[in-house]
């Protein structure tokens, strides 16, 4: 099964079958390169382009109803027209706010998928040129092992910032987030304090048997010296008469 591969590299995994190592053909990289990011690329800025013809178009509509409505308002306050006529006018106008605010979470829908696209594009295109560019050159594009981690690595990071655009730009994404991140650092927390609730309570039982046993050394002690000096006392011969 070395469709996807060159001769040569067959030939290398023959002789050394304990080295991993993965070298693909021309026909194979541009399929694959195509497939999984410059066809999805192009379509993605396609798309992108007309949401942004489209809502520009229907802010420029928004804007135009507004000033049109503000003028008719004017116009139904001169002129004087019909109640029924003027109600219904005016319930055109005050419907006005209602689209604006949708036509700004719209918009801010719109800056948010752009910024993810531009991300996606910006941290995966240096992996697909070098993947492509590699593969058409062979040998005589030599990359060292530094370049070929840097734009992996450049290429997963992209994973990581998804979260970060999300939580910064969508309001119901950041409590969320920081629902889950506050949880976490909770039970984190939570198990540290009963460890060393844990640690302590083993600690200050030791010391409370310790002071135990050196209180009743302690009494031990002063009653068997006051019982010797009570002996003492007591006999006749420690009795001194002086002439």
């Amino acid at each position: 099964m070395g469709w996807y591969t060159t001769y040569e590299h067959l030939d290398f995994r023959k002789r050394h079958p304990k080295v991993c190592s993965f070298t693909v053909n021309r026909v194979y990289a541009v399929i694959s390169s195509s497939v999984s990011f410059w066809i999805p690329g192009v379509i993605m800025l396609y798309m992108y382009y007309r949401i942004y013809v489209e809502a520009d178009r229907q802010e420029r509509m928004l804007y135009r109803s507004k000033v049109a409505a503000l003028l008719l308002d004017k116009h139904l306050q001169i002129n004087g027209i019909s109640v029924g006529e003027v109600m219904r006018e005016r319930q055109s106008i005050q419907m006005q706010p209602m689209a604006s605010s949708k036509m700004k979470r719209e918009r801010k829908a719109a800056r948010t998928l752009g910024i993810i696209m531009s991300a996606f594009l910006a941290c995966w295109l240096p992996f697909f040129l070098w993947y492509i560019i590699t593969a058409l050159c062979g040998e005589s594009c030599p990359s060292p092992p530094p370049v070929v981690a840097a734009v992996f690595w450049f290429g997963y990071f992209n994973s990581a910032l998804n979260p970060l655009i999300y939580a910064y730009f969508n309001r119901d994404f950041r409590a969320a987030f920081r629902k889950t991140l506050d949880s976490c650092c909770r039970s984190l927390c939570g198990s540290f304090g009963r460890r060393y609730c844990h640690q302590h309570r083993r600690d200050h039982h030791h010391s409370n048997a310790s002071s135990d046993i050196h209180m009743n050394n302690c009494v031990k002690s002063t009653s068997a010296d006051v019982l010797r000096a009570q002996a003492s006392c007591s006999r006749p011969d420690d009795v001194i008469i002086r002439a």
